[in-house]
């Protein structure tokens, strides 16, 4: 089929009066039937219509013969960059002569063939392009000879650039980026612009060859400051700081975004650092890729992870070969064999003396946060602050429901989610919201639904000193001048509290309300129902004449309850 293209445009060209196709190489013709999946006839359209269009582009690069042209296009692939150079090679061979006249070897189609770089490493040439007594137009030929330019017009305005080099403040210009300004731009004051780019964290002004952009913003950064700022995420930071330096760009949890943000800036980072830096970046990626599978679990006994499978339930680390439970993630001891996680639970509450003596403090810890990205299992309560940054995976979510945080303009939730600064959408009976309703409302919404709860203190071990029970000894992440931290709660423990302090008691209400699925709407006022609604934009019933305050409250509950109705509590999710 190439060969048939190739004969066909040659005969299309025959027939023209002014045959402007010539002869398709064989490259075009390929490259037409791939873009137009292998359809003859359109790739035939496509192959003349872009010779059509590339030998108008070279005809007003200079006034050369259409025979050369056409031969040139042909030896060249199609390629016009290269067509260009051929044919300025054959223009600029009388004034080689006498550029090189006296120079060593004197091969003239030689000087010809070098490329840029030759300019770079040829001292005495760089000293004639800055001289500005030397004539222009012999600069100017210079140019065309050693850097290939396409035009006369590029090559003066190089010559321009040079010459008002030292006025051009605060930007470093080496003579190739000059030149390549001068060849990509043309003209004079976009060749200025391309050499004088503001990088947006030191507001340093670079040529754009040494300025950057990542693939999901349009951040002007130079190299320097973006190697900087990788370098420094890469080796203190977590994978999830990779961002744009400038504007914090994208929002790594959205998992589209982060791939194509990711294999950019691999792509770039492969370029500007050093192999065991960019190695390191690597592996946190492949690292942060493995939290996220379903089937990744941590050690219970040390810093392991890895892949495991459901059907396994006692899994082994492969470091430090001790037991972990697939399912609850705890330590894996012998009497939780042919036991479920719950039951294994309760043996352990009812037959353990510490768990006895702790009483409810344990519980808490036992069914501590559980982080939904990476699952990793901290033995800490909710009590404290409800938004949790998972150390391991820096994911930030909730404690109480689980659900993420999210900066405003990453949240589509709502339509008003973009005016918001890092938010979440908590549902009803989250802790975040319930840990505002007294003791004493939350014990009747368990009464009321037949679910029982502790109220009296743990037995006291002997040896225990006295005032240790007045203290709340849940264990919390605190920051600290040193960073967050693992301590005891500490707060006073009120009467018929079950040992715990007002905040970790109302957790472990909440717990039991969230566990049995309850609805705390009936504990809502009327202004509670309202906000309720208003949280996702919905609109709030108004109250008809006549309407007593319990009617309108009942009416209001039934409505949410149609609108927003409650989900399923299930096992915490891992993804």
């Amino acid at each position: 089929m190439v060969e048939t293209i190739i004969t066909e445009a040659y005969n299309v060209g025959q027939k023209l009066e002014v045959n402007t196709v010539g002869q398709i190489s064989m490259q075009e013709a390929k490259e037409a039937l791939k873009k137009n999946n292998n359809d003859g006839e359109k790739a035939l359209a496509d192959c003349i219509e872009s010779r059509k269009a590339k030998y108008a582009e070279l005809v007003h690069c200079g006034n050369y013969e259409r025979s050369k042209i056409l031969a040139v296009l042909l030896q060249s692939g199609g390629n016009v960059d290269k067509a260009v150079e051929e044919l300025n090679e054959e223009e600029i061979l009388p004034f080689l002569e006498r550029l090189w006249v006296g120079c060593e070897g004197n091969d003239t189609r030689a000087a010809n063939e070098s490329i840029l770089e030759s300019i770079l490493n040829h001292q005495t040439l760089e000293e004639v392009l800055y001289n500005k007594e030397v004539d222009t137009e012999r600069r100017i030929r210079i140019i065309l000879t050693e850097a290939h330019f396409p035009s006369w017009g590029r090559a003066l305005t190089a010559i321009r650039i040079i010459d008002m080099k030292d006025d051009l403040e605060d930007v470093e210009l080496t003579l190739e980026d000059i030149l390549e300004a001068a060849r990509n731009c043309g003209d004079l004051a976009s060749s200025l612009l391309y050499l004088q780019q503001e990088c947006e964290i030191c507001y340093g002004k670079f040529c754009i060859n040494k300025i950057r952009k990542l693939a999901l913003c349009q951040c002007s950064v130079c190299i320097g400051c973006m190697k900087q700022h990788f370098e420094l995420k890469i080796k203190e930071g977590h994978v999830k700081d990779m961002t744009c330096p400038a504007c914090d760009v994208p929002d790594i949890d959205n998992a589209p975004m982060a791939e194509t943000h990711f294999q950019f800036l691999d792509l770039m980072l492969q370029i500007i650092l050093d192999r065991d830096t960019h190695e390191l970046f690597q592996k946190k990626l492949r690292d942060w890729h493995l939290f996220k599978d379903p089937n990744f679990r941590w050690c219970a006994h040390c810093t392991c992870g890895f892949i495991s499978g459901p059907r396994q339930q006692k899994m082994t680390c492969p470091e430090c070969r001790k037991l972990t439970c697939f399912n609850c993630k705890k330590s894996w001891e012998p009497q939780h064999d042919n036991v479920t996680c719950e039951e294994f639970q309760a043996w352990k509450e009812a037959n353990d003396p510490e768990r006895q003596h702790m009483g409810l403090a344990r519980h808490l810890q036992d069914n501590g946060i559980d982080c939904p990205n990476c699952n990793a299992l901290y033995a800490l309560a909710k009590g404290g602050c409800m938004h949790f940054k998972c150390p391991r995976c820096r994911h930030e979510f909730c404690a109480g429901c689980f659900n993420p945080f999210k900066r405003g303009e990453n949240c589509q939730v709502t339509q008003t989610c973009g005016r918001k600064g890092i938010h979440c959408h908590h549902p009803r009976d989250c802790l975040y919201y319930m840990r505002d309703y007294g003791v004493d409302q939350l014990q009747k919404l368990l009464s009321d639904n037949n679910v029982p709860f502790d109220t009296e203190l743990p037995e006291p071990q002997e040896d225990e000193p006295a005032q240790e029970q007045d203290k709340c000894c849940v264990m919390e992440q605190k920051e600290t001048v040193e960073g967050l931290r693992d301590e005891p709660c500490g707060r006073v423990v009120p009467e018929n509290y079950a040992g715990l302090c007002e905040v970790h008691y109302k957790e472990y209400l909440v717990g039991l309300i969230n566990k049995q699925n309850i609805d705390p709407l009936v504990i809502m006022e009327e202004k509670d129902l309202g906000i309720l609604l208003q949280r996702v934009d919905k609109e709030v019933p108004q109250k008809l004449a006549n309407e007593t305050p319990a009617v309108y409250r009942d009416r209001l509950i039934q409505h949410i309850k149609a609108q927003m109705p409650m989900a399923e509590k299930h096992a915490q999710p891992h993804f």
